[in-house]
């Protein structure tokens, strides 16, 4: 089932097109993988599916929820320093104290059960990442917009991350801008591939 309609979307910045007339579709559920060499505006395209930046023209339409809740985890982790990786995680809640118990259990998911009470500039890049990603698990959604949520990852953890993405696709809508697709290879996905799709040819 269709999840979001892109139509015509062109965008410039300081006078240079990074989109022009571009179209996809997407689906509600799923894996969407967006490839692309740095400077096509793979992060451009999540910040206007997520409403923070307006196509110069064009649409995004929104289908199945027409009006869904949408979460994101930035290129920059966007974490508060002083804070610790459970008070980071919880702040997107309403309930506190109940929130802070459901960020345990998902730092924990995620491999983090050591460092939740850590304060966020002691940790590495990495755990970092997990952080931001805890962090729009705690907030939920129907789209997920991941920008190289995989950065800093080892082996082991790129695992884990996977594993916690694998259940959320089956219900949502999980769209991540990556250069490479190994970690998604055995996965099914929609491939956007911006170079193939984006004619910015004036």
């Amino acid at each position: 089932m269709m999840g979001i309609k892109i139509r015509n979307l062109t965008k410039s910045y300081s006078g240079k097109r990074v989109f022009y007339k571009l179209n996809a579709d997407l689906p509600d559920t799923g894996y969407v993988a967006i490839l692309g060499h740095s400077g096509i505006g793979k992060s451009s395209l999540l910040r206007m599916i997520a409403g923070l930046e307006e196509p110069d023209a064009g649409e995004i339409l929104f289908f199945n929820p027409s009006q869904p809740k949408i979460s994101i985890v930035f290129q920059e982790d966007r974490l508060l320093p002083h804070l610790s990786a459970r008070e980071n995680v919880a702040l997107v809640g309403n309930d506190h104290q109940q929130d802070l118990v459901r960020a345990d259990q998902i730092l924990d998911q995620l491999g983090l059960e050591d460092c939740k009470t850590q304060k966020v500039n002691e940790l590495s890049g990495g755990m970092k990442r997990r952080v931001a990603l805890a962090r729009a698990l705690l907030y939920g959604g129907d789209i997920f917009l991941l920008d190289e949520c995989f950065a800093g990852l080892d082996k082991k953890t790129r695992v884990i991350v996977t594993n916690t993405l694998d259940h959320l696709q089956e219900h949502a809508l999980v769209i991540i801008v990556t250069h490479n697709l190994q970690d998604l290879k055995k996965k099914d996905k929609y491939i956007l591939r911006l170079e193939a799709l984006n004619d910015i040819s004036d």
